[in-house]
């Protein structure tokens, strides 16, 4: 129920006011008189709400559908309709606004947080069936307000799989670097998979970077602070002696 004031043509004010029903759209005065009686210029199903103006010098009620929002902030709402009528219920003009919202695309899209997340937590995050209902609710309404489909949470869970998999080969290349045994280097890159770039980063926090010279066996690079070279299980050859050597008086 809206009241607005309306000039009579001797120059007195008078308020109607108007009610809109489910399909109609009635006017009164103060005395109770209805000006008219019309329907809805739109359906209420999907323009529910209704603002009203009115000029009084022209005699024109300006009625607003606003169209029914149930997309998220920011995003492309339907467009919104304002219907002329003048005081005998006569429809004079319909116009349709634009969109008052528009898309932000200065953003980063959702997906690009596959990189900072890692899969173990996406993966946990995504074994909820209530998170995947509202993520392909979410697409439905995006695609209903002409929008591209957004990759959504499976599209975040593969862009985090493949940073996964870049981490696993680097984590592997780490622990070769560090002479370990092709066993563990399987555990820490399945490992730093689950964790991302943020396992690497704790790969190098907790492996010191040894110092390596060439094995006089195969000619590869060995690590110092092992016994046997890691590529052809060679040991340290034994220093030559040069007379300098003091040993430990035999027992007797």
């Amino acid at each position: 129920v809206v009241g607005v004031r309306c000039r009579r043509e001797n120059g007195d004010l008078y308020a109607p006011v108007v009610v809109a029903a489910d399909n109609r759209l009635q006017a009164f005065v103060g005395d109770g008189g209805k000006l008219f009686d019309i329907p809805r210029a739109f359906p209420p199903t999907v323009y529910p709400a209704i603002a009203v103006a009115l000029n009084p010098d022209s005699h024109r009620l300006y009625f607003w559908y606003a169209a029914k929002d149930d997309s998220p902030p920011g995003f492309l709402r339907s467009p919104s309709k304002i219907a002329t009528v003048n005081v005998m219920g006569q429809t004079l003009q319909t116009t349709t606004l634009p969109a008052l919202d528009k898309p932000n695309s200065s953003g980063p899209s959702p997906a690009a947080f596959g990189v900072l997340l890692p899969p173990g937590l996406i993966a946990a995050y995504a074994a909820d069936k209530s998170v995947l209902a509202a993520a392909g609710d979410f697409n439905a309404r995006r695609a209903r307000y002409g929008f591209r489909h957004d990759p959504g949470l499976g599209g975040v869970l593969a862009i985090s799989a493949v940073f996964g998999l870049l981490s696993a080969g680097l984590a592997w290349l780490i622990c070769r670097r560090c002479g370990d045994a092709p066993k563990d280097r399987l555990l820490w890159a399945f490992g730093v998979f689950w964790l991302g770039g943020y396992g690497v980063l704790l790969l190098l926090a907790l492996r010191a970077w040894p110092a390596r010279v060439v094995c006089l066996s195969c000619g590869r690079l060995r690590v110092v602070s092992r016994n046997a070279c890691e590529h052809c299980g060679a040991q340290f050859a034994r220093p030559v002696r040069d007379g300098t050597e003091i040993f430990e008086k035999a027992a007797a």
